[in-house]
């Protein structure tokens, strides 16, 4: 079929256009509605007038520039609209607001995390003129874990903006805040919140969320604990409060983590299984009406039961277009009902084309659509048993051409085995997914549930076995890759253009190709140059730690307090993915309480020396006294619960700069700095500003 037949294709080339714009440069997203939305109009109207008026072929192409304008129009229209309900004043201190949670609460060690959307000021007459999300922490105890979707709350917090990354390549939690619809962050203690009652905003997803506490209860009743219950939850669910970190890198190890995530797999399988069950539906219009609906029904009643991720929505949207399709005995074209879905989707919350889960959902669908017939046509298998493990093995190969650039990117991780596991786990999460289904369908009944629960236990744990064997083969993942951007277009242009070379035998391109894998070697230079040419001093922004990095080239030494050093996952979480964009392969992490020499470093506790450029540490309690000779460091770095004094300080030490970093408690940061705006003397608060990066 011609691209020509699937306008959906190049409606949505243009929308994204208009999305894009509108994100990433600041004049597009300033631009009125109301002028947005007369542009809109006229060139609709200007299209309208040439359509009827030259309908020869050579002029639809001056009418396709002209829909494509409106439509870039148009997405810049949603896209702006977002941002204008995102924007909102915070009141400067604590006050008293009335919300309803929109977003079922998830429950961790220490506290319980929701979305709640506040609709008033409860202490003054004010009435806010849109409602506003709010990212809400609860201090964990047994009235805060039992909040459930749909619940009016009066509470008491200080609402913040979500913030931006603090050090070098951390992730950005507050743009995923922004870009889904929240607006704020409060944390609200035991004392500073009150129940008025149940208000829910959609009583459909009311008793979705009630039904999915009630399966999660009989999942836990029936035979399934610790590992088997985190992962069946999570396949059937997307429940994932209960995975621990050691279980998931196993499946990330794998490549096998897309089995956890809710996506267009399960959903195909539930669709699979159901139109099994109703296959005996199918003479006469009436009854080939009643199947459709109920395909339908069973399907979104899934996507809210397992709480409409964008993939879980993507592909109801696609199965829902093909069971329409089919009951009107339309052909289907799935680039076009592919490209449509999104255009619905994106049309409702543009933020989802920034999305992880919808990006990798898309670029899997587009793998298999692509490369999956070119690549299994590749060799004929007479045997149907090798023939299936063949096309399960193109299967995985096609999803992953199509992903792995994105997954690079956020990651820095390639599974190697990926192919190998897919094998023995798509047949396995087939089982779970259809033993689950009719374990959700009978879950209410005595007895049967148990019998059930047993098999779905089963099929879990051979699953859990063979993902967790792959951590013990050679060269399980390539890990620390680098993948910006501008690297990410490179490799899916240098994957297009050997897929035509190769695979379509078209020799035109070889030369595109030629061209984007010298960029790509230009890239890779260019970036190993600046990487063995940096010299940089970091102090980090840790809440309540202490970290410095000096780094020469690909080698570095990290000093940290003991605590950090022994918490991986904050390691990993603020520091990992900048060590990754820094391309630093010799790491050397040392504890703040050992004195250690390394490389061009000279560290004894309290002064650092790094090359020409040397720190001093103050740490603890410490009285100065001025001496004969006053000692010059270039900078003071004030950690922990330090009762430093400014002017003692200066009459014993001369310094450029004062750095205060994340591990000196709130008021004492306070405190110092105001001391220090009043000695007229330079400083630097980390948790304010982020990391203090000095490149040499």
């Amino acid at each position: 079929m011609h691209w020509s037949a699937r306008p959906f294709v190049r409606i949505l080339s243009f929308y994204v256009i208009g999305l894009l714009l509108a994100y990433h440069i600041d004049s597009f997203r300033g631009l009125s509605s109301g002028y947005l939305l007369s542009a809109i109009f006229i060139l609709l109207a200007i299209s309208a007038i040439l359509f009827y008026k030259f309908k020869s072929w050579q002029f639809r192409w001056v009418n396709g520039v002209i829909l494509g304008f409106a439509i870039i129009l148009i997405g810049l229209f949603f896209t702006n609209h977002h941002f204008l309900r995102m924007s909102f004043d915070l009141p400067e201190t604590s006050r008293m607001y009335i919300g309803t949670i929109v977003k079922q609460p998830s429950i961790s060690e220490q506290s319980v995390k929701t979305v709640i959307k506040i609709t008033e000021l409860a202490d003054s007459a004010f009435v806010l003129p849109k409602p506003v999300k709010v990212m809400t922490y609860f201090a964990k105890d047994s009235l805060s874990s039992s909040l459930a979707y749909g619940d009016k709350l009066l509470f008491s917090a200080q609402l913040n903006k979500p913030g931006g990354p603090k050090n070098p390549g951390e992730f950005d939690y507050g743009g995923f805040l922004i870009r889904s619809g929240v607006s704020a962050i409060a944390y609200v203690q035991n004392n500073k919140w009150e129940k008025l009652g149940n208000d829910a905003e959609s009583y459909v997803v009311a008793i979705a969320n009630r039904a999915r506490l009630s399966v999660i209860n009989a999942l836990i009743e029936n035979g399934l604990d610790d590992r088997e219950f985190a992962v069946a939850a999570a396949v059937l669910l997307g429940y994932d409060d209960a995975m621990d970190t050691e279980l998931e890198q196993d499946y990330v190890r794998a490549g096998a983590m897309h089995i956890l995530c809710v996506s267009g797999l399960h959903v195909g399988i539930v669709y699979l299984v159901l139109n099994f069950l109703l296959g005996f539906l199918r003479k006469g219009r009436f009854i080939i009406l009643t199947k459709t609906i109920l395909l339908l029904l069973f399907v979104w009643a899934y996507a809210l039961l397992t709480g409409m991720t964008p993939s879980v929505w993507r592909a109801s949207l696609m199965l829902s277009l093909f069971i329409v399709g089919s009951a009107i005995n339309r052909s289907r074209d799935p680039y076009n009902t592919l490209a449509a879905a999104a255009v619905i989707m994106l049309i409702v919350d543009p933020m989802l084309l920034f999305n992880l889960g919808f990006q990798l959902s898309y670029a899997a669908v587009l793998g298999i659509l692509i490369f999956y017939r070119p690549i299994y046509s590749l060799f004929y298998i007479k045997n149907p048993i090798l023939d299936k493990i063949w096309s399960i093995v193109v299967v995985s190969t096609a999803a992953q051409l199509g992903t792995f650039p994105l997954a690079a990117h956020y990651f820095h991780y390639l599974p190697t085995y990926f192919w190998l596991t897919n094998i023995f786990i798509f047949p396995v999460s087939f089982g779970i997914i259809a033993v689950g289904m009719l374990f959700i369908m009978v879950s209410w009944m005595p007895l049967l549930p148990q019998l059930i629960g047993l098999v779905l236990s089963s099929f879990v744990f051979i699953m859990n076995y063979v993902v967790g064997m792959v951590k013990y083969l050679p060269a399980n993942g390539i890990e620390g890759l680098y993948f910006p951007w501008i690297k990410v277009i490179l490799v899916y242009g240098l994957i297009v253009t050997l897929y035509y070379w190769l695979l379509k035998r078209n020799l035109r391109f070889i030369l595109p190709t030629t061209i984007i894998l010298f960029l790509l070697l230009a890239f890779q230079t260019l970036h190993k140059y600046n990487v063995l040419n940096q010299n940089r001093f970091i102090v980090y922004n840790i809440n309540k730690h202490s970290a410095i990095d000096m780094i020469r080239g690909n080698k570095h030494v990290i000093v940290m307090d003991s605590l950090l050093l022994n918490d991986e996952s904050k390691i990993d979480y603020h520091i990992k993915n900048g060590r990754i964009e820094m391309g630093l392969d010799k790491t050397e992490d040392i504890n703040l309480d050992d004195d250690k020499q390394s490389f061009d470093l000279y560290y004894d506790g309290e002064i650092y020396l790094f090359g020409d450029y040397k720190c001093m540490t103050i740490k603890h309690a410490k009285r100065f006294f001025p001496g004969k000779n006053i000692i010059e460091v270039d900078a003071v770095i004030v950690q922990g619960n330090s009762n430093l004094k400014i002017e003692d300080l200066q009459q014993c030490v001369d310094f450029g700069i004062l750095i205060i970093d994340g591990s000196v408690p709130y008021w004492k940061r306070n405190k110092i700095i105001k001391s220090s705006e009043k000695a007229g003397i330079a400083y630097y608060d980390v948790a304010k500003e982020g990391a203090f990066i000095k490149d040499f």
